[in-house]
């Protein structure tokens, strides 16, 4: 069962008032293609200034993009920005993140300037245990009045924003549970019946303990079903989403190679800062160009191939995804006779990988009659071998292989 989001107010006492001199930022938050909420924030620039510079260079660097929330504790926080994922839009199993690059660590900043505890509706730094000035990329919102620990732990977490619009989005993850857009993947059932995560670089196996995703009930998550996040910036006053659109290959084109050069348009009021593809629900590709854009897609799949893309424009906003299906046919095996020796035939296959063909042979040509001699499978490289030694003396034979 999916879900929406929709809850009663967080409030965020004790913090300054509204300033335009003060940085806001937008969190966009959705899973697959299914809107959740957006969540705005007012960033505390002039009071927390290193802080507050490190979150937005993240942002700026593009940094967040393909980000998700890896932790949620109802009543407790909300934390994301520190792993990514390839493809958000995915069906396929939840395998594989990759760390976000990181920036130096910053000067925990708890105690410089106004003092800010983590209430409810706030923002905060997360960092390692043990060390205070350990804050790099992950970010988490505090959804309950966390103060009396967090004010005092680790020397503090600094809260450098609170929540300005959104809070019921933000209230709505205090009604999650266990096994209720929560789940736990170290318990047996993920550990015994779905993919392991890997964490990269190094390829170390990873369990995300309390993992919101957009589903009630117990089961694998898929890449869709993950919370993910865009950090959109106001202040330019670009809430705009941009368009993309492909133009070539046309839709349900059908071509006869392994490879295509695709090509569209896209645009912005404002100015885009990337296009991003997918191809059968792999991780994302960045292509050439923005306004008029182009990727050179290798390796295409025999069959229906399925290419989703997308702009982001230099606010952070996405376009909707647009979607273009074609045809790769599958080439006509190639078969020859690479050596003959005494009363043996050595057959050479060129064909499709990984695909089984049936090799026929006649002893005349013309002939309407073709005799089965073998079913021979291609390996990864699209080749085969076969040798075929006729019984008696046969001086020789034709052949020819049979698409499957």
């Amino acid at each position: 069962m999916s879900l929406i989001g929709v809850a009663a107010c967080v409030i965020c006492p004790s913090l300054p008032a509204a300033t335009s001199s003060h940085t806001h930022v937008r969190f966009r938050l959705s899973y697959g293609l299914t809107p959740f909420g957006d969540v705005d924030v007012e960033l505390f620039d002039q009071e927390k200034p290193v802080t507050v510079t490190n979150f937005l260079r993240y942002v700026r660097a593009g940094a967040y993009e393909g980000t998700f929330l890896h932790r949620c504790i109802p009543n407790y926080v909300l934390q994301g920005g520190a792993g990514t994922v390839g493809n958000v839009y995915s069906s396929k199993n939840f395998e594989a993140v990759t760390v976000v690059p990181k920036f130096p660590p910053i000067t925990n900043e708890f105690l410089v300037g106004p003092r800010y505890h983590n209430f409810a509706g706030t923002l905060a730094m997360a960092k390692l245990e043990g060390d205070p000035n350990s804050a790099t990329s992950s970010w988490f919102f505090n959804l309950g009045d966390n103060s009396s620990f967090l004010d005092r732990d680790n020397g503090g977490f600094t809260v450098f924003g609170k929540v300005t619009a959104g809070a019921n989005v933000l209230a709505t993850f205090n009604t999650f549970s266990s096994n209720n857009a929560i789940i736990t993947m170290s318990d047996d059932f993920h550990v015994f019946q779905c993919p392991l995560d890997y964490l990269y670089p190094g390829s170390n196996a990873v369990a995300f303990d309390a993992l919101p995703v957009g589903f009630f009930g117990l089961d694998c998550p898929r890449y869709y079903d993950l919370f993910a996040v865009q950090v959109i910036q106001l202040d330019s006053g670009d809430t705009s989403l941009p368009t993309v659109a492909v133009s070539q290959p046309a839709a349900g084109v059908q071509v006869m190679t392994d490879r295509i050069t695709v090509t569209g348009t896209a645009a912005d009021i404002r100015g885009l800062s990337a296009v991003w593809l997918y191809h059968n629900e792999g991780p994302r590709q960045l292509a050439q160009g923005t306004t008029s854009w182009s990727l050179f897609l290798t390796n295409l799949t025999v069959g229906t191939n399925v290419l989703d893309v997308e702009s982001v424009d230099t606010s952070g906003n996405h376009s909707l995804l647009q979607r273009r299906t074609f045809v790769r046919a599958a080439p006509p095996p190639h078969l020859a006779v690479s050596f003959q020796d005494t009363g043996t035939f050595w057959l050479h296959l060129e064909g499709e990988p990984n695909t089984t063909h049936r090799l026929q042979w006649t002893a005349n040509i013309p002939t309407t009659t073709w005799q089965s001699l073998i079913d021979l499978s291609t390996d990864a490289a699209g080749v085969a071998e076969y040798a075929d030694t006729p019984p008696g003396a046969e001086s020789h034979r034709f052949y020819r292989a049979v698409c499957p």
